[in-house]
């Protein structure tokens, strides 16, 4: 019983120091100019791509031809934005971290170095995961809108899924390899990767082989999503 309550209390504290690291972290990553360009890019692709919809929508009445603006905004917000997050995630924030005497701190709150690494991933991958999700989520709504009739909208809205997945798969995949160029490079850890990014999928893509790639890999998984939802069309 005392073993149980034990382990109970063990993992509380575990997972509270883990909220408390991933919202430090997510707070410092927000100052870094990189990450700026990402939210503000964020914000004008919603405005350009929602501005777009409106326009057609307007013009062309509740039939107009909506199909392809919301995956372009996905596709869009993911290399823009969540690419000059991960870029700021790939550059000395573990440094600027120890600098800045946040590892003393995080031990002391009961934060394990791995913890830090672990919030840095973490906070990371929401925030990239977030400036593509809401961008496209509200182009989708407002696609949803002007909507001609029931089934062209619930199609229109079944649009979410796929998007949320590509949201998700983006964000994590560059936090991930933001977080592991900044360990494995500090120093230089933006050009780390960007290479790991460019490099395999100007290579492949001569090659007849985009897939093996981030950015292949990433538009694979978007156009599967929506062929097994036979959402082809509105891509």
């Amino acid at each position: 019983m005392e073993g149980g309550v034990l382990l109970a209390i063990t993992l509380h504290v575990a997972d509270t120091a883990l909220m408390t690291s991933m919202g430090l972290m997510r707070a410092r990553l927000r100052r870094v100019g990189s990450a700026k360009i990402g939210r503000w890019s964020a914000v004008l692709i919603l405005l350009g791509f929602s501005a777009c919809v409106v326009g057609l929508g307007v013009a062309d009445g509740r039939g107009a031809s909506l199909a392809g603006f919301v995956t372009a905004t996905a596709k869009t917000s993911a290399w823009l934005s969540a690419g000059f997050i991960a870029l700021a995630a790939a550059h000395q924030r573990s440094l600027s971290d120890r600098r800045d005497g946040l590892e003393v701190l995080a031990s002391m709150r009961g934060a394990s170095l791995r913890t830090l690494g672990l919030a840095r991933f973490l906070g990371t991958g929401v925030d990239a995961t977030l400036v593509v999700l809401v961008p496209s989520v509200v182009v989708d709504l407002l696609t949803v809108s002007f909507s001609g009739n029931v089934h062209v909208a619930a199609l229109r809205a079944l649009l979410l899924f796929p998007i949320a997945l590509f949201s998700l798969a983006t964000g994590f995949a560059l936090s991930f390899l933001a977080v592991l160029a900044d360990v494995l490079r500090p120093m230089s850890g933006r050009s780390l990767f960007t290479g790991a990014i460019v490099l395999p999928w100007a290579i492949f893509d001569l090659l007849g082989h985009p897939a093996i790639s981030v950015p292949g890999a990433l538009g694979g998984l978007l156009s599967v999503s929506l062929q097994a939802l036979g959402l082809g069309g509105l891509a």
